[in-house]
């Protein structure tokens, strides 16, 4: 059975390799790897990175486990926590962190913020609608390569441990979350939209605009690649990690990729939703 499965992994990362090679060369026809001329100093500070960071680790990594924790702790001598309950807890304390953020986007300098979402050139409707344009090109573009990647892995672990299995800790929430519509339908918002737009005004608008004063361009695509692909460890997920840090990795460098590129968050906020909506759908119609 392992050796079956092994030859499996090893036909379908063949056929990934002949996708990428093919998405990759009439990606460069096309001109879609030319990136503009670098333009000015971000003025995005380190202050500024670390206070959104220092934001939202507080919230989402210590004040929402502590309410969980109380919730079970009161409830829990009750026998009256169920998982429905904690799922809506879950998510109404999620949106929380995402409209904290959003403030804390109003105390910094406008300079700053505006930089975040539209670099240094003027915002407009034909710009923020280009830039949605090339995210969903970009998620044509990246999948093949973020899929050869989870192939990869794959038939590495299953070489090495036997197994082959990425289950994601938001992949089994929604997963949990079917049976009941309502709660199902306010996660998948959260997954889909929220989510992209949290993450990346923090890894791309923060972490890699204030990198890039320091560590150029490239430098900063890929430290903050790493970082976002770490942050995503959660030790439920076991071996799993190391395929879905490495997907993730590659799919970050897309994303501060087409940040670059388009010079507007919307571009990556719009890879990142696509990449989120076509999980969410395998996971419906699977």
């Amino acid at each position: 059975m392992e050796v079956m499965d092994i030859g499996q992994a090893a036909g379908s990362l063949f056929f990934a390799s002949l996708l990428v090679l093919v998405t990759f060369f009439v990606a460069l026809r096309l001109g879609y790897f030319r990136l503009p001329v670098p333009g000015d100093r971000p003025p995005v500070t380190i202050l500024q990175t670390i206070g959104v960071f220092l934001t939202y680790v507080l919230l989402a990594f210590l004040v929402v486990p502590l309410i969980n924790a109380l919730i079970i702790n009161l409830l829990g001598k009750q026998n009256t926590v169920s998982q429905t309950w904690l799922g809506w807890a879950q998510i109404v304390l999620l949106y929380l962190v995402f409209f904290c953020l959003l403030g804390y986007g109003f105390l910094i300098k406008r300079e700053a913020l505006r930089y975040i979402f539209w670099g240094d050139t003027a915002p407009s409707k034909e710009r923020a609608a280009k830039s949605v344009v090339m995210g969903f090109v970009s998620f044509i573009v990246s999948y093949p390569f973020v899929f050869w990647m989870g192939i990869f892995t794959s038939l590495i672990s299953l070489w090495l441990w036997n197994e082959a299995k990425i289950e994601q800790v938001a992949v089994k929430q929604l997963k949990l979350a079917m049976g009941h519509p309502v709660m199902f339908s306010f996660m998948v918002f959260l997954v889909v939209i929220l989510v992209p737009f949290m993450e990346e005004l923090l890894f791309r608008g923060f972490l890699q605009s204030m990198l890039k004063r320091y560590l150029g361009r490239m430098g900063s695509l890929f430290v903050t690649a790493i970082i976002f692909a770490s942050v995503h460890f959660a030790p439920s997920q076991g071996l799993g990690n190391f395929q879905l840090i490495a997907s993730l990795f590659i799919l970050s460098i897309f994303l501060g990729f087409i940040y670059e590129r388009e010079r507007t968050l919307w571009a990556p906020i719009t890879l990142h939703a696509a990449f989120n909506g076509f999980t969410v759908l395998m996971i419906i119609f699977s």
